[in-house]
């Protein structure tokens, strides 16, 4: 699992997955998750029976159903219960008792918004932000966009961070490395050159370096292996 931008609320109704550390140790998780802002890869292993709903949040939507400061869940996948949210691991089994997946998103969708904090709304400065640097890919001057909030760059860190747990400058990285990834699967490995200008990298080997520290791996291994999992729960969009 890359990062992508987002925080999620994550319910397994199998088997929930293993996280694996780098030197190959297994901790199960728990069944009902809060996914925070990932600023590196995680490896997990699924286990046999597969059955997981997600939800993405919008950048600084958590906050309505989490009442944890978003910076201290910066890399954090937690049990629900532990995060100060208004949910709890009893919404696992209510959700689970239905059968088909529009029933159960319907019912997530209703207890969710019963218990939505009214008073946490989405910062509009970190909403127009957040949606400026995705619809750009990533790029852009930070300054400007400060400067269209009428805050200067100190304050837009701030306020941006607080909202969505990690800051501009880092969100907009993390927004250009996976518009790479979702244009990576259309071009071969000896076109990085051109894939790393298109994303408006410095060059060839900025690209390969933001692979290595995100995704733990290179661009080329990343191609040649199969994220058919990872590309259902990750990614955010354009």
């Amino acid at each position: 699992m890359v990062p992508d931008g987002a925080t999620e609320l994550v319910l397994h109704f199998g088997e929930s997955f293993h996280r694996v550390d780098g030197a190959g140790g297994r901790e199960r998780q728990s069944r009902a998750l809060f996914v925070g802002q990932m600023t590196e890869h995680v490896l997990l292993e699924p286990g046999e029976a597969v059955d997981v709903i997600g939800v993405r949040f919008q950048p600084g939507g958590a906050g309505a159903f989490v009442r944890a400061p978003m910076p201290e869940l910066a890399d954090e996948i937690q049990d629900i219960a532990d995060v100060g949210s208004a949910t709890d691991s009893s919404l696992l089994e209510r959700v689970g008792e239905l059968d088909e997946t529009d029933d159960r998103l319907a019912a997530l969708e209703r207890e969710l918004l019963a218990r939505i904090d009214p008073s946490a709304g989405v910062d509009p400065v970190v909403a127009h932000v957040a949606g400026r640097l995705t619809e750009s890919g990533g790029n852009g001057s930070l300054d400007a966009l400060a400067a269209e909030c009428g805050l200067g760059a100190r304050q837009l860190q701030r306020r941006f961070r607080a909202g969505v747990g990690i800051g501009p400058k880092l969100f907009a990285r993390i927004t250009r490395f996976q518009r790479a990834i979702s244009m990576l699967d259309r071009r071969v490995q000896g076109r990085l050159a051109e894939l790393a200008a298109h994303c408006e990298y410095f060059d060839q080997a900025h690209l390969i370096r933001d692979f290595r520290q995100l995704a733990g791996i290179t661009p080329g291994r990343f191609l040649a292996e199969s994220h058919e999992m990872s590309d259902h729960l990750t990614g955010i969009e354009p």
